[in-house]
């Protein structure tokens, strides 16, 4: 039996509702498996995220921080709260993804309002789905193929320069 995961139906719908397929897209089978989120360089949200600064998203006694860059990917570090301020310094446009430290960098893709991307984990995979709030939020859907768990997230913008604010 096939479980469906919410996070490719919000994804699947959001499309739906704000672009419909692209010229070059046809209908998935739905015996198939969702393909990969690539970076779609001709499409932006009407509030693109900022790139003087990182998105930080607090969850659990950790801090998430994401960095989007204009060459169309997001770099994402995680760690205890406390040590988010020092994360920050690793979190370059050339940053080599390390799968054990949980550093990744990734395409995104904007699509009318929503922004998507996918990271890859030890076990699967977690895709990420949402909107830009404002000049200085987001929310994101998280989705874990690995344990099936999901968790909707608010990251604030945190000017370069700025400390992290304590969760």
């Amino acid at each position: 039996m096939r479980t469906t995961h919410p996070l490719p139906l919000l994804a699947l719908a959001l499309l739906t509702a704000c672009a419909g397929p692209a010229p070059d897209e046809r209908p998935a089978d739905s015996a198939q498996e969702p393909a990969p989120i690539t970076a779609n360089p001709l499409a932006a949200p009407a509030e693109p995220p900022r790139y003087d600064g990182v998105y930080a998203g607090y969850f659990g006694g950790t801090v998430q921080l994401l960095r989007f860059f204009p060459e169309g990917n997001v770099v994402t570090a995680t760690d205890r709260a406390s040590g988010g301020d020092s994360l920050r310094l690793v979190l370059r446009a050339d940053l080599q993804p390390d799968l054990g430290k949980g550093l990744h960098n990734v395409p995104v893709t904007f699509r009318n309002d929503s922004i998507l991307f996918r990271t890859t984990i030890m076990r699967g995979f977690i895709d990420y789905g949402g909107v830009q709030l404002g000049p200085d939020s987001m929310r994101l859907l998280k989705h874990s193929t690995a344990t099936a768990k999901s968790a909707l997230l608010t990251y604030r913008f945190v000017p370069d320069g700025t400390p992290l604010p304590k969760e």
